[in-house]
């Protein structure tokens, strides 16, 4: 009677030394993979590093490596889709800001295979695709949001320096903010001064037919100069900048704030846009009274309403002016100046960010 109770008791020992072996297998197996799929990002954080590996498989089930280093080293920009199915109509719009963005690399992972996608998949030469895991693990590196992997649907936003600039399921409003900007990073309706991108709308442009964006200026080193007719100080300092851009291969911004009540889409009225183009057309150098404004190596433009100017979503610094920013060559702001700027600041910024 003895023996078999010591053998009952050794049995069930036995069970549940077995059940907390498995237990214990089960938990590091779950927090090895889930440092796997994490890979330094953090859930939904806009704004994170970006450091990734992807070993994946393309729709002709092609082996391919994806590395965030690599893109980071050749100065690539990144914007990832993760769809359930094979949109066309937002391939196509994502095809269109690839071409107005040479440094982007648009990439469409599919949830599985699907041999109708590959066929489709050769009108959109332009985007790389490739289809997940079975355990969806690339989809998981950016979000733990059960139902988010559910639909698989997801985009991700990245610059050229590997921050994730968006982290978003509504895939169109996110390809939306890629067109909108050159890689802006955008929190709160506010662009954070510091190493960020300035957003790349398109501005009434004085003394020309077409209008500009600033994602015009990218490859030269930018000034971008917010003044007003009302400004004193705005006018003495702009004849510093036009000797600074004919001195330097620069491009130099001067947008116009207005000064006006803004008509239903925020344009300036014709009587401001009239007034001032008389001023730049009529207004004399300072250092030179043969020289006009009109004739000036500067890109004078108009600035939206206040509720949707540049100036105000790039903090409003509190009502002050002139304000002058500082862009490197990939539109990125480097630099803010507050008040008059002098022709030697301006040669030292451009110096800072040549050497």
């Amino acid at each position: 009677m003895t023996n078999k109770l010591n053998k009952t008791v050794w049995i069930v020992i036995y069970s549940l030394l077995t059940a907390l072996l498995i237990t214990v297998l089960i938990l590091v197996n779950f927090i090895f993979v889930q440092k796997k799929v994490e890979m330094n990002i953090a859930d939904n954080e806009i704004n994170g590093q970006f450091k990734a590996t992807f070993n994946y498989k393309n729709l002709s089930k092609q082996s391919f490596s994806f590395s965030s280093e690599e893109q980071i080293n050749n100065e690539r920009m990144t914007f990832i889709i993760f769809d359930n199915e094979m949109n066309e109509e937002l391939l196509t719009e994502a095809i269109k800001v690839k071409e107005e963005n040479e440094k982007l690399d648009v990439y469409c992972f599919f949830k599985e295979f699907n041999h109708e996608y590959l066929d489709k998949s050769k009108q959109f030469k332009q985007i790389k695709f490739g289809y997940d895991t079975e355990s969806l693990d690339f989809i998981k590196s950016f979000t733990k949001d059960e139902e988010v992997i559910s639909s698989y649907k997801l985009a991700v936003y990245v610059d050229y320096k590997g921050n994730i600039i968006d982290i978003s399921s509504d895939i169109q409003t996110s390809l939306k903010l890629v067109c909108d900007t050159t890689l802006t990073s955008v929190v709160d309706g506010k662009v954070s001064m510091k190493d960020k991108y300035i957003p790349t709308n398109y501005f009434y442009r004085y003394l020309s037919d077409k209008k500009y964006s600033l994602r015009e200026a990218a490859g030269k080193i930018t000034i971008v100069n917010f003044w007003g007719t009302w400004c004193g100080p705005c006018v003495k300092e702009l004849p510093h900048f036009n000797k600074f851009a004919n001195d330097y291969d620069v491009n130099v911004i001067a947008i116009h704030s207005k000064d006006s009540k803004s008509d239903e889409q925020g344009n300036a009225s014709k009587e401001e846009i009239d007034k001032v183009t008389q001023f730049i057309n009529e207004h004399k150098d300072s250092n030179d009274e043969k020289v006009l404004w009109k004739d000036y190596k500067i890109t004078f433009l108009q600035d939206y309403g206040k509720d949707n100017s540049l100036y105000s979503l790039l903090g409003g610094f509190n009502n002050a002016y002139p304000v002058s920013i500082v862009l490197d060559k990939h539109n990125v702001i480097r630099k803010l100046h507050r008040d008059v700027v002098s022709y030697e600041s301006l040669v030292a910024d451009y110096n800072a960010l040549n050497n």
